[in-house]
Order: C-alpha cells, then structure tokens, then sequence
C-alpha cells in the first residue's frame, strides 16, 4: 500500500531516527520516579519531565515523550507511544451527592492498562475507575486531545480522532473509527466495525458494523438525506404557510371548512 511505502521512506530520512540505548530503558532529565516505578522494559525510553507513579509497570521498547504523566499502579504493554502530555490513570469523574446538596469524592484506586502497541496523542488523558480498569486493547491508536472516562474498555485497533469524548463505562469495540468530536454516553456497547463520522453523538448502544453520523446518531445514508432537508426548511415553510392561506381561502368562499361525511 502506498501508505506503507511513505512511512517506510519518512522513518529513513526522520532525523536521529529511534533513541533507543542497547538493553536498558533510558530516562531524560528531570524524570520523576515514584518509590517502587522501577518496573521499566528493556529499550524504553522516557523522556524529559514525565513522571511516572509507584508500582507502575511499563512493558519493553515503549516510549514516553515530555511531560507525560502516568499515575501509580497503571501498566503499559510492549511498544507503547505516549506524546506530549498525556495522562495516564488520573482520578474518574466520580462523586456521591450529600443529602445537603454538596458531593463527596469518590476514591479512584483502579488501574489503567494500554496493551502492546497502542499510541496515544498529545494531552490526551485516560481516567482510572474507583473498581475494575480502563483498558485500552492492543493496536489502538487515539489522537490528541481526547478524553476517555473510567471504565471504559477500547477495542484492539480502535482510531480515535482528535476531541472524542468517551464516557464512563461504556465498551467500545474492535476495529472501531471515531471521526473529530464523536460524544459517546456512558454506560453502553458500540460493536466491532462500527464507524462514526465527526461531531457524531452516540447516545445508545450500537450493533456491530454500523456507519453512523448525526446526533443523535442515525444510520449514515439517512442522515445525508436529512442534511439535504435541513437546507430546504425555510422554502418548504414558506410553501407549507401558501398551502394554508390558500387553503382558508377555498373556505370562506364555500362557507366555512366542509363537514366530515359521518
């Protein structure tokens, strides 16, 4: 594929190409280590200002750029990428109401995993749940800027578009595309193979193999027609308002509106 080829061509001229070092992981300046976040796989390297939690685990050949944060007791698989400012593990959104009205928080103990080969964008963050694990399955690959709720699980080879909001509890399926800005409700199952184009809002569960679009969202084909509709609106009102002045006239002329045949 012609993809391939060009990725091919780009790794040979990058600059400096990989930084791995021999056998050992290697760290940037400033890195900070948390007691016991020695759980480091040969030939990862960590760069600059990223902090990495106790009890951590973070597989072989995995790199971890500047400023990156990932929180205690996560696990990384093999080969992960995290860019610029991504978090990894900080607390899910969760709070119980009082009976006076304020919230009390809800302790976010639960790990988060990213199996082998998963990338995540810059400043993308990935919350921890109070019980069980957010897990993100191999191959995933999510861009920047997005945000995925605790407890949710992410299918192997799921792309995630800039600004996809996923929320808490919902499982996302295998081979899965999100276009820009996809909102996902929370507590729901998309199935495997479905596509969702940009801005969609998925508010329901969703069967496997689905293209949808819209919010909420409906099947694609569908969702075309009616954006065709939504133009015409101001002329079909127009002509609608013509009908029924036309209309009330043929009634007054005949006295009134006929009277329905019993």
């Amino acid at each position: 594929m012609p993809e391939r080829l060009v990725e091919r061509v780009v790794v040979v001229l990058a600059p400096g190409g990989r930084r791995l070092v021999g056998r050992q992981h290697r760290r940037g300046q400033a890195v900070a280590l948390e007691q016991d976040a020695e759980h480091l796989g040969a030939r990862s390297v960590i760069d600059a200002h990223a902090v990495i939690g106790a009890g951590t685990e973070i597989g072989p050949d995995c790199v971890i750029h500047a400023h990156v944060s990932v929180r205690e007791r996560c696990r990384l698989g093999a080969r992960v990428v995290l860019q610029n400012g991504v978090v990894i593990g900080a607390d899910g959104f969760g709070f119980a109401r009082r009976p006076d009205g304020t919230h009390e928080k809800i302790p976010q103990t639960a790990p988060v995993v990213l199996e082998d080969d998963v990338e995540v964008g810059a400043n993308t963050t990935i919350d921890r749940p109070a019980v069980g694990e957010t897990r993100i399955r191999a191959g995933a690959k999510i861009d920047n800027l997005v945000q995925i709720a605790h407890g949710v699980v992410v299918g192997a080879r799921t792309l995630l578009a800039a600004q996809v909001g996923i929320s808490g509890s919902t499982t996302i399926g295998d081979d899965v595309m999100f276009g820009g800005q996809v909102g996902v409700a929370g507590h729901i199952t998309v199935g495997d193979g479905v596509k969702a184009t940009g801005q969609t809002g998925i508010t329901n569960s969703l069967a496997p193999g689905l293209f949808v679009s819209g919010l909420p969202a409906i099947d694609n084909r569908e969702w075309r027609k009616a954006s065709v509709l939504v133009g015409r609106l101001p002329e079909l009102r127009r002509q609608l308002l013509q009908m029924e002045r036309r209309l009330a006239a043929l009634e007054a002329a005949h006295g009134g509106p006929e009277t329905p045949v019993p």
